[in-house]
């Protein structure tokens, strides 16, 4: 009975041993699998088409990657781009180009464009008493990114002290004249208005400058003069005649072109304003803020009260936190009150928060 009691604990022992062993074996085959498997799997590919692609003319041709905003996991040599036979670079256009993927076919527009204006450069010109005078001859270069010839025109927009609009063609007595010339493309991009003089020698060919630009001889409503005592703010944007002599017509100062100047003074100060108040959004408004912005561009006439000498820009800025009423305590919700000046700065009227 003994002998069989102890054979029966040595098989026991040893069919323990060879489970664990297989059992072992079999973990190490799993983990095996899963590596191989681990390895030979690829990470998910992650890939994302533009709908419409802009290339400026003469640009170079978009090359696979150009097509995508996303392009994760996949082999660009998979990728097959076809573009139509006509297309080109060198021409304004719109082109369905087909990229082919895994064997579908996307089609992407690509969209050839020009919207930037020439390079222009200008110089003044002289002529004898009797000569004509033509836009070209106020030219020192004009190039374009079409690689096409510019279009020089005189600009047409500069009115007179009347509101009437400048003839830049019509001078013909001897003197010093300015002039306003616009350089365009075929695509219709033009660049701003620049000037030049034009010198027309009297009979006997003298070519000595006349001082002044003979138009207009006279100031017909008054000087730039300001009665400080009746506007004592800063002046922000000055307006007058083409040499700043002269005040305008007071009709003026409600005219787009009159006015551009002080809306382009007023938005630059607006974008570095709104950069400002982000400063102190953590502190005073975490869970976010509306704003209210009052600007008022005040005409300003001359010391005659006959012309407008120019703008004053008054811009006051409140703020409440998100969903609070902007009537609740209009003095709490004050964050900037000021002008702006001739050189861009502020002249703060109240300034709480100590905006630079």
């Amino acid at each position: 009975m003994g002998k069989f009691f102890n054979d029966n604990v040595k098989n026991s022992k040893s069919t323990i041993v060879k489970v664990a062993i297989i059992g072992v074996c079999a973990v190490l085959i799993i983990i095996i699998l899963i590596v191989i498997n681990n390895k030979s799997s690829k990470p998910r590919a992650n890939i994302k088409l533009y709908n419409n692609l802009d290339i400026n003319i003469n640009d170079k041709t978009p090359e696979k990657l150009d097509f995508f905003s996303e392009f994760d996991n996949y082999d660009e040599n998979d990728v097959i781009i076809t573009f139509p036979d006509n297309f080109t670079t060198s021409k304004v256009g719109s082109y369905d180009v087909i990229i082919t993927i895994d064997g579908k076919d996307y089609t992407t527009i690509v969209n050839i464009i020009d919207d930037i204006e020439p390079d222009f450069e200008v110089k003044d010109y002289e002529i004898d008493y009797g000569k004509r005078y033509y836009p070209e001859d106020f030219v020192e270069s004009c190039t374009d990114n079409s690689n096409e010839p510019c279009s020089i025109d005189y600009y047409d927009l500069s009115k007179d002290q009347d509101g009437n609009l400048i003839d830049y063609s019509s001078y013909t007595e001897p003197g010093n004249y300015l002039i306003k010339l616009v350089a365009k493309d075929e695509n219709g991009n033009s660049t701003e208005p620049k000037s030049v003089n034009l010198l027309i020698k009297d009979e006997n060919g003298d070519d000595k400058p006349i001082d002044k630009p003979t138009q207009p001889i006279e100031c017909k409503y008054g000087d730039l003069s300001i009665n400080t005592e009746i506007y004592n703010f800063p002046l922000a944007v000055i307006v007058g005649d083409e040499q700043n002599s002269c005040a305008l017509n007071r009709d003026l100062w409600d005219d787009d072109e009159t006015q551009q100047p002080a809306k382009d003074k007023f938005d630059k100060d607006l974008t570095k304003l709104k950069s400002d108040f982000e400063k102190i959004y953590e502190t005073k408004y975490p869970n976010g803020a509306q704003t209210y912005i009052y600007q008022d561009f005040k005409a300003v006439y001359n010391t005659e009260n006959k012309g407008l000498v120019g703008y004053g820009i008054y811009v006051k800025l409140y703020a409440t936190a998100t969903g609070v009423s902007m009537e609740q305590n209009n003095t709490d919700n004050l964050i900037a009150e000021y002008y702006i000046k001739q050189d861009g700065t502020r002249e703060y009227i109240n300034n709480p928060y100590n905006i630079e």
